[in-house]
């Protein structure tokens, strides 16, 4: 495990459930609104070894409820799926995971142990590479997006509504495919771009005229 950082307490990250949040390093997309471009390198500096983190946790029983693993990209790591497996079944945790899906085979192994996952689409999929910068990586995305409606996980499905790269047709024709899958509410993030540790910039969310066609097909959530 490549940990880039250790958020040690968090109300926000798993619904309901005070948690921590490990920060993966590394990451096969290059998205451009990322807010931890930093993390997006597979070396760099480790805030936090493998072994202080779980003296970590193991000070924290009966204070956290839960463990989220956040990035940079958690699937890249190779020894994601036993990591959270000791901790979930050793320590009692429950475990978060927030993910694009970018890599298939490594998100079906972790849907066995995880509890409740946040799912990024960026766009319809076939267009990923505008956000993306990385060719073809819509097609890991819909093959895991379909793994996760058809398991028994829980999760929640969140777009970054970055208003250079997503057209409104975009934001249609994904609001369909999404409650043509079951799924019952969508999150829409406000875009905030970080500019070298200057102003943060925010983009433009969505119009009330597209909210509103898009409430007509999805429940959706603007959330800033």
């Amino acid at each position: 495990m490549k940990i880039g950082g250790l958020q040690k307490f968090s109300i926000l990250d798993y619904p309901g459930k005070v948690s921590c949040i490990v920060f993966c390093r590394g990451c096969l997309l290059k998205c451009h609104y990322c807010h931890n471009k930093n993390l997006q390198n597979f070396s760099g500096l480790e805030e936090i070894t493998e072994d202080e983190l779980m003296n970590f946790l193991a000070n924290r029983k009966g204070l956290l409820d839960a463990v989220v693993f956040s990035g940079g990209e958690p699937l890249c790591q190779q020894d994601l799926y036993h990591f959270m497996f000791h901790m979930k079944h050793s320590n009692g945790f429950l475990i978060g995971l927030h993910t694009s899906g970018c890599i298939y085979e490594q998100f079906l192994k972790v849907l066995d142990v995880v509890d409740w996952i946040g799912f990024d689409i960026k766009t319809e999929f076939e267009d990923y590479e505008k956000i993306t910068q990385v060719p073809n990586s819509g097609d890991q995305a819909l093959k895991s997006f379909l793994a996760l409606v058809g398991s028994k996980a829980n999760f929640e499905v969140r777009t970054t509504y970055d208003p250079r790269f997503i057209t409104d047709n975009n934001m249609i024709n994904v609001a369909k495919f999404l409650a043509n899958n079951n799924v019952e509410r969508w999150i829409i993030q406000e875009c905030i771009l970080r500019n070298n540790g200057k102003t943060n910039e925010k983009l433009s969310l969505p119009n009330k005229n597209l909210i509103t066609k898009l409430n007509k097909i999805i429940n959706i959530e603007i959330r800033k």
